[in-house]
């Protein structure tokens, strides 16, 4: 961390085509621009800051991060220490390092003691920031979020007040997450809305698996690079938020992930995921694997998204893409709907280089609308040992390349049930069978800024049935 302090390098995106799949998802590396932050080191127990896990600390430490940040930044340091650093919530200012050292641990108050956010229902997240440009959260130490007292509350009692979470970093610019460890934060650990160029590198997330909502990395934005980093929760253990914010360029690299719901997009979709590579990742028993996941209240388009190079072990759903999510609705007998500004569509999607074994029951679940079809799924050499085969509703353009099920590389022995599927295997290449998107994802694509315009000017513009009420309702619901 030292050393990348000063990197003022633009970010760059690599676009490298796969070979044999032309005009299809692409593997894009990004490498965002890191923070700029001086090296100077404020040693936060030279300005009152003590750990002896009782005293409430925020008072200190939040008027070093204030001075620190406004004489130019500089990096807010916690030495290690035989007991914990406490502190009520906290904001991050510009050109600020948040420092953990090896043999440090950083605590919120505990769930007895901790502050409803003024005026507000919900508790006050812990470390945030709004706006900031050139941030970082480093060092080899751990904050602890001690969550096991907010777990339970929330299991007695559903409708508690909205539990915090442990970092959430908010529009902000030059963002680096970097070799912490953070852990059992009341719900989410660490939330990402709308940043822009952000690293999140060789860190540790843990929380156990009946955790609940203790998702591990919640990005949404643009430029991001979430690489070397592992992931063992009670929740996702990555869910990009496209309900949050336009969501373009993210590279996933080189994650381990343990328990947890898996490499989510969603439950949320409506301002749209563009351009989307994850590689070499493993999974060991997660609930999921890859996961997609929106409904005709949340949707919006996603499209270019490639997954390669991937292990999964004992997953229950390896992959799963619904338009159904939270809903017990049958994909089969459910009629087509008029398309809306929050209609999920999901195109481009390619699975390449991918073994799924260890017991899993299930291998693929892709179930889309009547009224707006996954389109255009790849599987390119993936290999999957499971009791059930592929189950396809509402899915059209699916190709298979140098694909098994079991063992067994024909349609008949992959497919489990499909309806309103069409698919084929090829062998002279992906890219003389890719077929152009349709109608409505071009529309889509034009129209993902203009749909926070007004619904009725989308449907306009795509030329498509729209129920006008209905998609003005949805979006001011969000």
């Amino acid at each position: 961390m030292h050393e990348q302090h000063r990197i003022h390098a633009h970010h760059r995106v690599v676009r490298i085509a796969l070979a044999g799949i032309a005009a299809a998802a692409q593997a894009t590396v990004v490498t965002p621009q890191l923070p700029a932050i001086p090296a100077k080191i404020f040693d936060v127990t030279q300005h009152g800051v003590i750990a002896n896990a009782s005293t409430d600390n925020a008072k200190a430490i939040q008027a070093l991060i204030d001075s620190v940040s406004k004489a130019g930044g500089g990096v807010i340091d916690f030495p290690a220490a035989a007991k914990a650093y406490w502190s009520a919530p906290l904001v991050m200012g510009s050109s600020i390092d948040l420092r953990v050292e090896k043999g440090a641990l950083l605590e919120p108050l505990p769930y007895s003691s901790y502050p409803l956010a003024s005026g507000s229902s919900r508790y006050t997240d812990w470390l945030t920031s709004s706006g900031a440009t050139d941030i970082a959260i480093s060092g080899r130490g751990t904050i602890d979020g001690q969550g096991s007292p907010w777990w339970s509350a929330f299991k007695s009692n559903g409708s508690m007040p909205h539990r915090p979470y442990l970092v959430h970093l908010q529009t902000s610019t030059r963002v680096q997450v970097h070799e912490i460890t953070l852990q059992n934060s009341p719900m989410f650990h660490l939330d990402l809305q709308g940043d822009k160029e952000v690293t999140v590198d060789s860190i540790t997330i843990l929380a156990p698996s009946t955790a609940p909502n203790t998702d591990a990395i919640d990005p949404s934005g643009t430029d991001y690079l979430i690489t070397q980093d592992s992931l063992a929760v009670g929740d996702d253990n990555v869910a990009i938020k496209a309900g949050d914010a336009y969501c373009k360029n993210f590279t996933l690299t080189h994650l381990h992930c343990g328990s947890g719901h898996g490499i989510s997009i969603g439950g949320q979709s409506n301002y749209g995921l563009d351009s989307l590579f994850v590689d070499s990742c493993t999974m060991n028993g997660t609930t999921n694997g890859i996961r997609m996941k929106a409904n005709r209240t949340e949707g919006g388009l996603v499209e270019h998204c490639l997954y390669q190079n991937m292990v999964m072990t004992g997953v229950q759903h390896p992959i799963l893409l619904t338009s159904y999510y939270n809903l017990s609705t049958d994909p089969v007998t459910d009629p087509a709907q008029s398309i809306v500004a929050t209609t999920p569509f999901w195109n481009d999607i390619v699975f390449k280089n991918i073994t799924i074994a260890g017991g899993n029951k299930n291998s693929v679940e892709i179930y889309g609308l009547a009224e707006a079809p996954l389109d255009s799924i790849t599987f390119d050499n993936v290999a999957i040992t499971a009791k059930t085969g592929f189950i396809f509703d509402h899915a059209h353009n699916i190709l298979f390349e140098s694909t098994t099920f079991n063992g067994s590389g024909t349609l008949a022995s992959m497919i489990s049930s499909q309806f309103d599927a069409t698919m084929k295997i090829v062998t002279t290449g992906l890219e003389n069978n890719r077929p152009s998107p349709p109608r409505a994802f071009q529309g889509m694509r034009m129209d993902l800024l203009g749909r926070r315009l007004g619904a009725v000017q989308q449907g306009l513009r795509l030329g498509i049935a729209l129920d006008p009420g209905a998609a003005e309702e949805s979006l001011q619901a969000r």
